[in-house]
């Protein structure tokens, strides 16, 4: 493979596993609210309890991005996922508002 190919292969998969990742945050960012909005917590909260994951995200993102080169662009991915995986199964558990504000504002 020559190394126009391999960009081109690696553009690619970075396309498609970008596009992946933001239809993977909207369907959460939507059960999230769904789950929430079962639970009793109002629209205000709902959109706090949105707000901090999507600023979390934002910041996790940006961290990663500064990191990645010097933590290893795998291992960087592989913690990210993880650690976002930990706290989606948390806010499945949790009820109170706080808990959960926490838990999305902290999941990077």
């Amino acid at each position: 493979m020559t190394a126009a190919g391999a960009l081109s292969r690696a553009a690619a998969l970075v396309c498609a596993a970008g596009g992946l990742r933001a239809t993977a945050v909207s369907t959460v960012g939507v059960l999230i609210a769904l789950h929430v909005a079962r639970r009793g917590l109002s629209a205000a909260q709902i959109g706090l309890v949105i707000g901090a994951g999507m600023a979390a995200n934002a910041a996790a993102t940006v961290v990663i991005g500064l990191r990645a080169d010097r933590w290893g662009r795998r291992r960087s991915l592989i913690s990210l996922g993880v650690i976002t995986g930990l706290g989606s199964v948390a806010i499945g558990l949790v009820a109170s508002l706080p808990v959960l504000v926490g838990i999305l504002s902290q999941r990077w």
